[in-house]
């Protein structure tokens, strides 16, 4: 099992700040997870989706609709704007990292940004969107691709695999013995997360179980530094 820090290692310090990606590469992750969305006028940033932004930074208007200039004007509370994918990615270093694409604008700037700066430290991308995935399939037919899947994940697996991927990704509630049979048996490595209840994959003797259940898993976890002992790189 690879311990995966979710959103750098969002239990640790504020979410999107560059201090919890410091914090996660200390924290025993053996890859760290971040999620990356294209503004209107093409810049990458690092920011969630859903409840991160309004949550953090007070932004309730999506992000493809703002400038980088109008995202400058939104902090956090210890003063921070969002960062940019160039700023997380100097920080990580050579650190493994996983990219989660979050809207489909971000997938070609992140393709040009893989030609123009030539990272090797990118582990894998995963998102919900297939088209986000063919696009960078397109440009790097060998990079490890996930699709995500928070519901009919029969038909997410299925597509995983005609679209020759090489991992799925499931929330917590969709792995069961028949879904960890048919991923498995279609040769696709499973992701498993959870983004409501999130605490439940912090918590070692639950992850001991669901590793002693489906062997080949790897998991994504807010608290990565719990769950260092049971990566397989310190076995």
């Amino acid at each position: 099992m690879l311990v995966i820090g979710h959103r750098g290692a969002r239990g640790l310090f504020i979410e999107n700040s560059l201090d919890l990606f410091r914090a996660a590469l200390e924290s025993g992750a053996d890859i760290i997870e971040f999620d990356i969305q294209a503004t209107n006028d093409d810049h990458l940033i690092v920011c969630h989706s859903m409840g991160s932004p309004k949550k953090v930074f007070g932004i309730t208007r999506p992000i493809d609709d703002l400038s980088w200039r109008e995202l400058q004007k939104y902090k956090n509370k210890d003063g921070e704007q969002i960062p940019i994918f160039d700023e997380v990615m100097d920080v990580i270093g050579k650190k493994q990292v996983m990219v989660d694409i979050k809207n489909l604008g971000a997938a070609n700037i992140f393709v040009e940004a893989l030609k123009n700066k030539g990272y090797k430290n990118v582990w894998l991308v995963n998102s919900l969107l297939p088209e986000a995935l063919a696009i960078v399939k397109k440009s790097y037919p060998n990079l490890n691709l996930s699709l995500q899947a928070y519901k009919r994940p029969f038909k997410t697996i299925r597509l995983a695999k005609k679209m020759g991927l090489s991992h799925i990704g499931l929330v917590l509630y969709l792995l069961n013995p028949l879904t960890y049979w048919v991923a498995r048996r279609l040769g696709l490595q499973i992701l498993v997360y959870q983004n409501y209840a999130s605490f439940l994959l912090t918590w070692p003797w639950f992850v001991r179980i669901l590793i002693f259940l489906y062997p080949n898993i790897d998991v994504i976890t807010d608290r990565p530094d719990k769950l260092a002992l049971l990566s397989e790189k310190s076995q």
